[in-house]
């Protein structure tokens, strides 16, 4: 297993109507042969309708990306390394690459000097991810364009971190050792977190990089940084909130006719209506949406349930944290949505929605679904924020999908909703809302403790949980 840095192009969905306003960083377009060598991939968008990419893979693999046309390789696999093995084609062909991306010659001066060589890996990609500008759908044109307003780019030690240089057999004793270290610390307390709940966070402590030796005794620290629902991965479930709408109603009745809780998503969109007791799509293989009205606590959580699931190449999904909604200009509204494409496979995928154009985050989730499951989100924590999907089978019990997906665009206030472009799908008992915590949150927490810390100190904390 080998890493690799990349500087990879967003790619828009190769179908017409609805889904060119779907881009994905084509680093997905590998998705399939990273997993099969028990890789993993992260990214951040940059400038230029494109994204830093770091890749866990094998050697052939990683080559078949890099000769790929329009993928970058970058020299170097430790951020910290100096390019001084570049020739003078090599450190050409790095300027070239920052120019392509939208910089300036005076940018480029300025931040990497005439001589590339004696920068880290890391300045490079420091430079390279300065910023980037959102995106916005034209309708006139049916394009995706950028000029809209100039924001930040994903952190790149987030980048790095979220992609451990260490192969699965390292993963695998890592984890081990945080799950020892996890468990012992509530002996002899009278109190014992559930074993699924001890793995998760293990598994997630592993997946970024963190040793015993290192962290042990930073892990609250650790624990606000990423995961800032530990009161409901560790002590608590998934939903905290009840269900708001069964949709008991009228068959044909628009959403916001049935019942004023209810608002058009985006005057571009057509609007969801009563069918057979659950809301579905007025017209097929289009956009078809609802937002809940009024906002709600920036950490969200929202979830509906499957009564009928979508035809093939249907979507559904749910969304928080939105903003400039049914504005009454076309195509304005922003968010995050959690997206099931029904297909041979099912298909669950995190996105980032900025002015109704929804771009992909992370790799896409292999789960099936079926009539009578459901779908749920939860949005947490700011700056990063993180994004986690669930799934509760017919007749069973709310489970976590996959690892949470971060990221900075919307980390304030806003409203929950729902996407669908089947009108076959039957929407059921839609719920969400503010998260509901009980006892002590992060903020109440005390401050990281050093690694000479008193271990009694760091059980209290967690006991100040349950």
């Amino acid at each position: 297993m080998s890493v690799g840095w990349f500087v990879a192009p967003y790619n828009q969905k190769a179908l017409t109507g609805y889904r060119a306003r779907f881009r994905y960083c084509a680093m997905q377009d590998f998705d399939a042969a990273i997993r099969s060598d028990n890789g993993d991939w992260c990214e951040g968008e940059i400038l230029g309708n494109s994204a830093i990419v770091k890749v866990r893979a094998s050697l052939v693999t990683l080559s078949d990306i890099a000769s790929t046309g329009g993928f970058s390789r970058l020299p170097g696999t430790d951020l910290n390394e100096r390019l001084t093995a570049l020739t003078t084609v090599q450190e050409r062909q790095l300027q070239d690459l920052a120019g392509s991306l939208g910089y300036s010659g005076v940018e480029i001066d300025r931040s990497l000097g005439t001589d590339v060589r004696g920068k880290t890996l890391r300045e490079y990609l420091t430079f390279l991810s300065t910023r980037r500008v959102r995106p916005r759908w034209d309708s006139p044109t049916q394009q995706i364009v950028f000029d809209q307003e100039i924001v930040p780019c994903r952190n790149l030690n987030d980048i790095d971190r979220n992609v451990s240089a260490g192969p699965p057999g390292y993963i695998h004793v890592a984890t081990q050792l945080w799950i020892a270290f996890l468990s012992s610390l509530y002996f002899g307390t009278g109190f014992r977190p559930s074993r699924s709940a001890i793995q998760y966070f293990a598994h997630e402590a592993a997946r970024l990089g963190l040793s015993i030796q290192e962290h042990s005794y930073d892990f609250l620290e650790w624990v606000a940084g990423h995961s800032s629902m530990l009161l409901f991965r560790l002590f608590g479930a998934f939903p905290t909130t009840s269900v708001l709408d069964a949709f008991t109603g009228v068959d044909g009745t628009d959403l916001p006719v049935y019942s004023a809780n209810w608002t058009n998503l985006d005057s571009g969109y057509n609007p969801m209506e009563i069918q057979s007791n659950a809301a579905t799509a007025t017209i097929d293989s289009t956009d078809n949406g609802a937002a809940w009205v009024g906002n709600v606590g920036a950490d969200t959580e929202v979830f509906v349930t499957f009564g009928t699931s979508s035809t093939v190449g249907g979507l559904i999904a749910i969304l928080v944290r939105l903003n400039d909604v049914n504005t009454g200009t076309n195509y304005q509204f922003d968010g995050y949505g959690l997206e099931v494409l029904e297909g041979a496979t099912d298909s669950v995928q995190h996105y980032t929605i900025t002015n109704a154009v929804w771009t992909v985050i992370g790799s896409a989730i292999s789960q099936e679904f079926a009539d009578g499951d459901a779908l749920g989100l939860e949005a947490t924590g700011a700056n990063p924020t993180s994004l986690q999907a669930y799934r509760k089978p017919s007749g069973g019990s709310w489970a976590a999908l996959d690892t949470a997906r971060t990221n900075s665009d919307w980390d304030g206030v806003g409203r929950i909703g729902l996407y669908t472009s089947d009108t076959v799908a039957r929407l059921d008992d839609f719920g969400g809302g503010t998260v509901v915590a009980g006892g002590a949150t992060l903020e109440t927490l005390p401050a990281t403790e050093g690694a000479g810390a008193d271990r009694s100190r760091f059980v209290k904390a967690y006991r100040q949980l349950t």
